[in-house]
């Protein structure tokens, strides 16, 4: 739904839109089958899938973790090795979208930032966590 009300260009709809370049030095940016995107840009939707997963499964495990022993060294190298982990996972995915050409450095950034806010927000929903499976799926 982000995507359908931001309606962001991608790179390459940019560069073939703009008059910024002239056409002696226009960038030469191609696309084939596997990077071919359709749909607008903004936000990307691989940095919000990647931000919303992993985030859900940090705060998980850390909540299980830090839930059973006091706060201790171990248990910040643990939060901290796990938030490493997660930012480091954002990074690449949003390196690889902007390598690729498929979206600008803004748009990576909005997908991690809605994908973390879309956890945090469903996280807060108590009738989720009670949820059954013939539940979800009756629904959906």
């Amino acid at each position: 739904v982000f995507k359908w009300i931001l309606f962001g260009q991608r790179p390459y709809w940019w560069v073939h839109d703009t008059d910024y370049y002239s056409n002696a030095s226009r960038p030469v940016i191609e696309q084939y089958p596997v990077t071919c995107e359709t749909g607008p840009g903004s936000p990307s939707g691989h940095a919000m899938g990647a931000a919303g997963v992993y985030y859900v499964m940090v705060t998980a495990l850390l909540s299980l973790i830090l839930k059973r022993s006091p706060p201790s060294f171990k248990s910040r190298c643990l939060r901290g090795a796990l938030w490493t982990g997660f930012w480091a996972v954002q990074v690449c995915v949003c390196l690889s979208r902007i390598f690729l050409a498929a979206h600008f450095p803004h748009q990576v950034i909005a997908g991690v930032i809605s994908g973390m806010a879309v956890a945090e927000a469903f996280h807060h929903i108590p009738s989720i966590h009670k949820a059954s499976l013939k539940r979800y799926l009756s629904t959906t």
